[in-house]
């Protein structure tokens, strides 16, 4: 993934390109949109647990909007 910084600081983006058809790998894509915010806590703390995925399934609303809106 090629992560770019977006909308405002934090948050970066990136989009994963996978089969619209999962039963033909090698046939035609789609964007998924991803956008990332850094944690409030350095790695090491004690409250660092990594990184954390969010999808809020769909089709419907959008999960780039639902993160930006925390």
């Amino acid at each position: 993934l090629e992560w770019v910084p977006c909308y405002e600081t934090p948050y970066q983006c990136a989009r994963l390109q996978v089969p619209l058809d999962h039963a033909k790998p090698r046939g035609q894509k789609t964007a998924v949109a991803l956008i990332k915010s850094p944690s409030h806590y350095p790695l090491g703390h004690e409250l660092y647990h990594g990184p954390i995925l969010y999808n809020p399934g769909g089709p419907g609303g959008s999960g780039v909007e639902m993160v930006r809106a925390r």
